[in-house]
């Protein structure tokens, strides 16, 4: 698969995440790539931006690509991450390589990495519709502002 348009979301706390980001979209933009921006904590306006995106990166860390996993899932989206935090275990990239390692992706050269979500429903009330979540990595299911054990 070609790659013809990438989403890129940011961790908006990091200047060093937004200004890789112009930068990618810049060197995505001059290779013919069609590419969005968004912060990584505007899931809305990033879902309204998804349709025919072929692959999200991400900068930031482990967050930023959990918050992507919000936007992708409905569509699939292949997800990269480039880490600009400490550890990033689910990073694939460095802020350093990435330029040097986004032609292969580009081009479809790279490996899936399936991950399982779990997809949980919060029943509708009078005031409210149900609403649908989806948990990558780790859910917590609690009641109130203080956390407690649910036996489910």
């Amino acid at each position: 698969m070609v790659v013809k348009k990438v989403g890129i979301l940011y961790h908006p706390m990091i200047q060093a995440a937004r200004t890789l980001a112009e930068e990618l979209q810049d060197f995505l933009t001059a290779r013919g790539v069609s590419v969005w921006l968004c912060s990584a904590w505007e899931g809305e306006q990033a879902r309204a931006l998804v349709n025919d995106t072929d692959l999200i990166l991400t900068i930031g860390g482990d967050g930023t690509i959990l918050r992507a996993a919000q936007v992708a899932v409905p569509g699939r989206i292949p997800i990269t991450g480039i880490n600009l935090g400490r550890l990033g275990f689910m990073t694939e990239l460095s802020a350093r390589e990435a330029k040097d390692r986004l032609p292969a992706l580009l081009a479809g050269e790279g490996w899936l990495d399936d991950r399982a979500m779990l997809e949980a429903e919060l029943g509708a009330t009078e005031s409210e519709p149900s609403r649908t979540f989806y948990a990558l990595n780790d859910v917590v299911v609690a009641r109130g502002a203080v956390a407690r054990v649910v036996y489910i």
